[in-house]
């Protein structure tokens, strides 16, 4: 008779990509020793360079004082706390979250200021939301509607919670056909009325997202038109005087145009405060935002992100001339937005890490990643395979613990994420 199986049973791995029964706690006190190719990592793994992820975190800084310019980062991408800690320790205003849960996550980590960037509808979330803010008295939350109904849901909400100090709100400027957001001008003005009227809403400013623009092969002029509209509203609910915080907000920007954001507001500033809500810029990537980032192929500045997030893999067979299988696929990495790619290889028994391709993946299942490579490549079963991803919000959620690595792939901390 086989044994019950329970969280009781006996184990021998508990972590992804860690050998250690227990798995190591987040930090660096137990990892000395610890590298790629070594017997503690146990691929797939996951793994952040500290020299690229130390860059991005300077040249983002640098980029948004330069412009004047706050950032609250998009900490869904990362949902860690130590990555969270070093962006606010680098300036960052405070964080943008997508979900409640996010938020309580956030507060939790200690987070002072939060920007939920999605409007709250549904009676489970909002009283969840008004937990959050009457257990975290010190903590600013900066909410985001779209429609008088929105704003009626969370000013009811509020009251029934008897919150007593007035939540910041931004009114959210969309697109026709596209995410969220008022449509014209008139629905926005509706909706800021309601919010001007409430009893628990404060309206700080206007808010959108030009990323669902960020189409075909010239979005820049339809993004540009874009945000000049999101820039008038703002102008518009000033010069009515329905603004009720001291410093008028203007919150836009992702991963890929936020050079956009900064270019069509830059006539608010200092008036006004513009927030970015980049959140892919700390690890960057090989692909997307590779190809898209003003920090990159579209840099006019000379200062360059660098991808900072990698998948090793083992080699498990090479079946055929010219293909490569290795042991992570759809479990471990993102393939949303594009396939990933193969970038460098650490030989079985070598402790040099080489570039090589890059190798594009053909195919992908659970488990596995399949690459097409010239069919003179020599490789080898066990060795090891650094892949890069494109869209590292999807790599991230499928990790719950990464090490964060030296240049010669030595473990010098365990990052922890929250997903």
């Amino acid at each position: 008779m086989s044994e019950p199986v329970g969280p009781n049973m006996p184990r021998t791995m508990r972590t992804k990509g860690q050998r250690s029964a227990q798995g190591v706690a987040p930090g660096a006190g137990e990892v000395e020793g610890w590298r790629l190719g070594g017997d503690e990592l146990v691929p797939p793994v996951a793994v952040i360079l500290e020299s690229a992820l130390q860059n991005n975190l300077t040249v983002m800084a640098t980029y948004c004082s330069d412009a004047g310019v706050s950032l609250a980062p998009h900490a869904k991408t990362t949902m860690s706390p130590q990555i969270i800690d070093r962006q606010l320790a680098h300036g960052a205003w405070g964080v943008t979250a997508a979900t409640v849960y996010q938020v309580g996550v956030f507060a939790d980590f200690g987070v002072s200021r939060i920007v939920l960037a999605n409007q709250v509808t549904d009676t489970a979330g909002l009283k969840a939301l008004a937990d959050i803010i009457a257990t975290h008295q010190a903590l600013e939350v900066i909410l985001i509607v779209d429609s008088v109904e929105g704003a009626a849901l969370l000013d009811q909400a509020f009251a029934d919670a008897g919150i007593d100090r007035p939540v910041s709100v931004l009114v959210e400027f969309g697109v026709p056909g596209r995410r969220t957001g008022a449509r014209t001008l008139d629905a926005l003005l509706a909706c800021a009325d309601a919010v001007h009227d409430s009893k628990h809403l404060a309206l700080a400013g206007v808010e959108g997202y030009e990323g669902v623009l960020a189409t075909g092969l010239s979005p820049v002029d339809a993004i540009d038109a874009y945000l000049t509209e999101a820039v008038g509203a703002l102008e518009r609910l000033v010069s009515v005087g329905l603004i009720e915080t001291d410093q008028p907000i203007f919150s836009a920007g992702g991963s890929a145009y936020f050079d956009r954001v900064v270019a069509a507001s830059s006539s608010l500033i200092p008036t006004v405060r513009v927030v970015l809500r980049s959140g892919c810029y700390v690890v960057h990537d090989h692909g997307k935002y590779r190809d898209v980032s003003p920090l990159d192929e579209r840099s006019l500045t000379g200062s360059t992100l660098f991808p900072a997030l990698e998948v090793w893999a083992s080699v498990v067979s090479t079946p055929e001339l010219g293909l490569v299988v290795v042991n992570a696929g759809r479990r471990d990495l993102s393939y949303d937005d594009r396939m990933p790619s193969a970038v460098k290889m650490l030989r079985r028994g070598s402790t040099d890490v080489v570039a090589i391709g890059p190798w594009h993946a053909s195919a992908m299942n659970d488990q596995h990643t399949m690459f097409r490579v010239d069919a003179r490549e020599l490789i080898g079963i066990g060795d090891l395979v650094g892949i890069g991803i494109s869209h590292p919000c999807t790599t991230f959620d499928k990790w719950k613990t990464i090490m964060v690595v030296d240049d010669a792939y030595r473990v010098i901390e365990v990052i922890e994420t929250f997903f």
